[in-house]
């Protein structure tokens, strides 16, 4: 159904471990799902999510004309492609009885064969048009999560309290987590949109985010 260098596939999956939960008692849960880049015909999208949050990565890739969506399970396929040589090619070829039942990974000598789950079955989280957006450096954002990550709660019963709370302010942006005993606060420094309002609490058009931990 496709080829791509190993290189693109190791760097589409590295996500892997940060979204997909591999012990998840919901089988589709465990896959990622390979779809065709309606903007470009040579790219697919591979999708990641665990209901909490959802990841999007394009990669460059041969797509055959009898290509068709599906869904594959994410770490035993990241696996493979990471004990592949660096450099090598990998075919990935549908096994069809009665519709699309598996595929079949090729890498030189290499073959793999690979269960698949129906592309409908793979939840899609349904984002609407925000009244605003940011653009942060992805290096500040990461220890700006780190840094109040720690204090987040674990505990599914308070789940008002399992992510990070994110706002703006007058001078950037505000990150809060606590788990009810302990508190850490973060600012990154960036220009806000003049139009987004920079109290929390005093007027219900005021932007609120709860990040999950894992983002």
């Amino acid at each position: 159904m496709f080829k791509a260098e190993k290189a693109a596939m190791a760097s589409a999956l590295a996500i892997t471990n940060s979204v997909v939960e591999r012990r998840s008692t919901i089988p589709i849960l465990q896959n990622v799902l390979f779809e065709k880049d309606s903007a470009s015909s040579d790219k697919l999208i591979a999708r990641f999510t665990n209901l909490d949050i959802e990841a999007t990565v394009r990669l460059s890739a041969e797509v055959d004309s009898d290509f068709e969506a599906f869904t594959v399970p994410a770490g035993t396929l990241s696996d493979i492609v990471n004990k592949l040589p660096d450099g090598a090619e990998i075919a990935l070829l549908p096994d069809r009885t009665n519709g699309l039942t598996g595929v079949t990974l090729k890498s030189g000598r290499s073959r793999f064969k690979l269960p698949v789950l129906p592309a409908d079955d793979f939840a899609t989280m349904k984002v609407g048009e925000l009244p605003y957006t940011l653009t942060l450096p992805a290096t500040e954002l990461a220890a700006a999560l780190a840094d109040v990550g720690f204090a987040v709660s674990t505990e599914e019963t308070r789940y008002y309290l399992n992510g990070i709370f994110t706002h703006p302010v007058e001078d950037g942006v505000c990150l809060v987590a606590t788990d009810g005993h302990r508190l850490s606060k973060r600012i990154i420094r960036t220009e806000t949109d003049a139009a987004m309002p920079g109290v929390i609490g005093s007027s219900s058009e005021n932007l609120i985010v709860l990040m999950p931990m894992r983002v």
